[in-house]
């Protein structure tokens, strides 16, 4: 007797486990990720606020590329500014602490 093993469901059921292997939902996260996120969250937005340059520079990968939509406040075409980590970080440095909008 010639048995055939269907393979496409197989490849699909191995594809499916290494996927969800790979990327296990937020619930299964460690807690120790979920801290070392929160930490680098807090280190942008507060060293942004408190002007701390060192704080920012933790939170902040060397190659950083991040983009900003910049409307003039006088009306006309809107601005694509584009910033690194050395940006950010020298505008907390320049910046000092300001108000934390409520």
């Amino acid at each position: 007797m010639n048995r055939r093993i269907p393979i496409l469901p197989l490849i699909f059921v191995a594809t499916g486990a290494a996927i969800g292997a790979t990327f296990a939902p937020a619930a299964a996260q460690s807690e120790s990720d979920l801290a070392a996120i929160e930490e680098a969250a807090l280190d942008y937005i507060q060293g942004y606020y408190s002007g701390d340059p060192e704080r920012m520079e933790k939170a902040l990968h060397p190659e950083l590329a991040k983009r900003i939509v910049r409307n003039p406040p006088s009306g006309g075409e809107a601005v694509l500014e584009h910033m690194d980590a050395t940006t950010l970080i020298d505008i907390a440095r320049r910046m000092g602490q300001r108000p934390v909008p409520e």
